[in-house]
């Protein structure tokens, strides 16, 4: 659940960073037609400059929005390695409490126990 709600978060991440492509393209364009133009029509004025400040909000946006979201990725793949490691060291921890269950109730007269000669040796191969 958790995997799927931080797939859904990215997904909305990367779309608020295209959707700032549209107002991006909008003023460039506008740029674009203003520089254009020539001779008399040259005109600086408070709106180029209040375009030019639009286009650095914009670009400062986007590139804030590409450094959160890479953060993010990097949290996200530090969190799911993490999961990893807590599951095999669960799955470890179960594995042990198995086998505990089963030597617990064993003793000498237990089925299939007997004493072995020299149980510390180690076998030749």
């Amino acid at each position: 659940m958790g995997h799927l709600s931080n797939s859904k978060m990215k997904e909305k991440a990367e779309r608020a960073l295209q959707a700032k492509n549209l107002p991006l393209d909008i003023v460039i364009e506008n740029l674009t037609l203003r520089e254009s133009c020539r001779d008399i029509d040259v005109v600086k004025d408070p709106i180029e400059d209040e375009l030019h400040k639009e286009v650095e909000v914009i670009d400062a946006t986007r590139r804030d929005l590409q450094q959160k979201m890479s953060e993010a990725f990097e949290q996200l793949c530090l969190l799911q390695e993490a999961r990893q490691q807590l599951n095999m060291d669960h799955r470890g921890k179960m594995e042990a409490l198995e086998i505990d269950r089963t030597c617990v109730p064993l003793n000498i007269h237990s089925p299939n126990i007997s004493y072995k000669v020299n149980p510390s040796r180690v076998p030749n191969e």
